[in-house]
Order: C-alpha cells, then structure tokens, then sequence
C-alpha cells in the first residue's frame, strides 16, 4: 500500500514501504502555546474577523525588525571523530529542559540521552530494542501537557513517555485507527492518551502516472484507535507518482506543511502565504497571512533544492546501509521531475516555547543562510531572522534557538545561539499537571 507521507519538514522521500525509512525523518515538532504577546511593533497588521475565526494581516515585511543569532555559540553538544556518547549516529532532535539539562534523541540504533548546560554526559533514558523503555526508531522528543515528554516510534507504533526530570514512566503501544478506506497513522502524542494522527486513503488507480496531490486529513485518534476526529483538511503535498503506484516528492513542490504543540495544529499550503491555527480540541482560531510577491526557481534551484532536501538521507550511514540500491533509484527519478515554476512561500513551521511561530522561508539552496519570518502568538509578525545555512532551529526559547548544526565533516551535533535583537520574554507560571502512573502525579515543581 503506498504511503503518501508529506515532507514536513525532513528529506526527500520514496512514499512506499519500508515507512520507517522515510517517516522516522520528520523532524520533531517541538513547543508549546500561551504566553504573552511580543514586545517588539506590529506596524504594518491588521486584524480581522471572518465567522469567529481571527484573520491576521502582516504587511511590509521587508522593512520588518531584523533579528540575527549571535556569531558564537552558547553551547555546542556532539564530536565529529565517532568516539564518546556525544558522536551521534543520526541526530533526530534536541530539547533543553527547564533545569538546565538537554534530551538529544539518535533516530538509529534508537537512543535518548540526557546532558546537563555544559555538556556533559549524564544518563542514556532510552535505548535501542523492543523491551520496555526500548525504541528502535527514536524520534525528535516533543513536550506533553505539564512537561512530560514523549519519544515516538514511528515504525513500531510506539512511545516512551518521560516524566519531567526525565524518568522513563511507560512505554505506550499505540493503534493505528483503520476504515475500509484506509487508516491513519500516529505523528505526535498529546497526551498519554490521545494522539495526532494523519489518515491516509487507499489510492483507486495504482498504475496511473504523474504529479498528484492526494487530500490532507489531520485529526486526534485515541491511543488504542477507536476512532477519528478530524481538525483540519489540506490538499497535500505534490508528489509525482510512478507506474505502480510510487510517490516520489518532487523538487520545490507544493507542499502542505505543518506542525503540532500540545493545544494547537498550524497548517498552511506552501504555495499561499497563509497558515490557519488550530486548536487541537478542534475549532480554528486565527489565519496567519503576509504579503509577499512570488519568487520564480529554475532548473538549477530544482537540482540544488534536491541535494538540500535529501541531504540527511544521503548521508546516513544506517539508511544508506539499509537499501542503498531503492535510494539510488529514488534520487534519480526524482532529479528527473520538473521542479514547479514558483519557489514556495514557507517549507516549515517552528512553535516557539512562548506560544509564537517561526517560519522558515525558503532561500535559493546554494545560499549560505534560512531566512525565517517571526510571528507572536496574537498571529502578528513583528521581526524577521537569517541563521546560518548549516543550522536546522528545533526549539526557540525566551533569547535563546537550539538546533541541529552541519559541520564541514557533514556530521550533526547540537548548537545552541543566543537571538541577537530579542528581549526575553516575561516569566510564567505553568500548572503542575503531568504523567500519572500508579496513581502518583509525577510532574516538575511550577516555574516562577
């Protein structure tokens, strides 16, 4: 059964069998909701309202407030000579802790460990297997309500779920929700009992060849599968399909692109400025919209959005040993699709730790930076940010982004920036809610 799987974000993919070959990619999606507005002016915003749903303008983002990352960095985790528990195989995702600590998850062999601010090793809270608190595909960790954390397993249909200072509590088997016309598969856990999912349909001509946009349905499913809730539907992501019923992603495609926090689902159509906020129980809250004019690509943006898109693959050592030969032919089918005429408007989307959004804006690859479009968590955005090329933002925080950086030896390890241009934030208190097990409420004291 082909899987039409999107790129949201991660590399370029085959949309078939083996799913953990491509799904375990994606690139956690990290953050949570609340917090005050941002300080910085909204000159240029007008605001809406369309049927209860908020409609926020952002004109003028040429002459927006540049921020920058500042040329050192605060910390940087990882080695480059394939020695120590900081040489990381494949780095999946990073998430600094209210205390300080650092939970870097490696996709495969499966691992989550933990470091303190300095870098130190601590504690390895996951490994690679199938026992309790065992994963074989770990991905990006992700917060739940009151600072548990879970780790997801995307081939195996499974996560571990951390408490707060980082004890492994359960290990939960998720279930995929299935229909006769298809089934949806688990993208984050929200909670220890509620996951997000995206369904998929079962294609009606498998042998029918070229570009396709098979529809988008995300929505919440409980854990064991009983059922479907939608939240929001997209056209998909444009994928040029094989004799046989292949997906092949498609260079500077169109593409829908979205992202998760515990109370909110933010999805968007690459080709349209726009981006539509959801809450996860269900209603839409507010259309994030910039004005912008299009940007055209040619046939070398295609070739070098390719090679930027697919790096982590290529360069996988455990991918590249699994089926080397199904990667071969992929990349070439795919360097053979004709890219589309217009550069995407947005490729990511990126939930900050104080309820905002990050959008990154793609730039001709060859660039040597990203280029990201800043909004507050009233939808207005209020500055603009250039990062390096090398340097892939996971979490942001107060002043502070926390990624995964490229060095020139093609190794990933984790970097830490402070944001140049950015006041912090005013401290909040969060309620003391988190994973029960036996009975106890096992959570970190509020923060202050």
């Amino acid at each position: 059964m082909p899987d039409y799987r999107s790129s949201n974000p991660g590399p370029s993919r085959l949309s078939t069998p083996p799913p953990w070959l491509f799904a375990s990619l994606l690139l956690g999606l990290i953050g949570c909701t609340g917090g005050p507005p941002s300080d910085a002016a909204t000159a240029g915003v007008t605001r809406a309202d369309s049927g209860g749903v908020e409609i926020v303008t952002t004109s003028g983002i040429e002459t927006l407030t540049r921020w920058r990352l500042e040329p050192e960095p605060i910390l940087t985790l990882g080695t480059v000579d394939g020695s120590g528990p900081d040489a990381f195989n494949f780095l999946s995702g990073a998430l600094w802790r209210p205390d300080g600590t650092i939970l870097v998850t490696e996709l495969a062999p499966a691992a989550a460990k933990v470091f303190d601010h300095r870098g130190t090793f601590l504690r390895q809270v996951v490994r690679d297997g199938l026992g309790p608190n065992e994963l074989r595909f770990a991905s990006a960790p992700v917060r739940l309500r009151g600072d548990s954390i879970a780790i997801l397993d995307d081939p195996m249909i499974r996560a571990v779920v951390l408490t707060p200072d980082l004890t492994a509590a359960t290990t939960i088997q998720l279930t995929p929700y299935r229909f006769s016309g298809g089934y949806a598969i688990p993208l984050r856990l929200i909670s220890p009992r509620e996951t997000i999912a995206r369904l998929y349909t079962v294609p009606t001509d498998r042998d029918r060849a070229g570009p396709v946009r098979p529809p988008l349905v995300i929505g919440r499913v409980p854990i064991d599968g009983s059922g479907f809730d939608s939240i929001a539907t997209g056209r998909g992501s444009e994928l040029f399909m094989t004799e046989g019923g292949r997906g092949l992603d498609i260079p500077m495609a169109r593409r829908t692109v979205f992202a998760v926090t515990p109370e909110l689902l933010y999805l968007g159509d690459s080709e349209d400025a726009i981006i539509g906020v959801w809450r996860v129980s269900g209603p839409k809250i507010r259309t994030i919209r910039w004005i912008a004019a299009p940007d055209s690509t040619s046939s070398a943006d295609a070739e070098a959005s390719f090679r930027h898109d697919s790096a982590d693959l290529m360069t996988s050592r455990e991918m590249m040993r699994a089926r080397p030969e199904l990667l071969r032919s992929m990349f070439a089918r795919m360097r053979a699709v004709k890219a589309q005429p217009v550069t995407p408007y947005f490729t990511r989307l990126i939930p900050t730790d104080d309820g905002g959004l990050w959008i990154e804006r793609r730039t001709r690859p060859w660039n040597t930076t990203t280029s990201f479009l800043v909004a507050d968590s009233t939808g207005a955005i209020t500055a603009s940010l250039e990062a390096p090329a090398e340097f892939t933002p996971l979490q942001v925080g107060s002043d502070w982004v926390l990624g995964r950086w490229r060095t020139p030896e093609d190794v990933l390890v984790v970097r830490q920036f402070r944001i140049h241009g950015r006041r912090p934030a005013r401290k909040r208190r969060t309620p003391a809610v988190g994973w029960r097990s036996g009975g106890n409420l096992l959570s970190a004291p509020p923060r202050t």
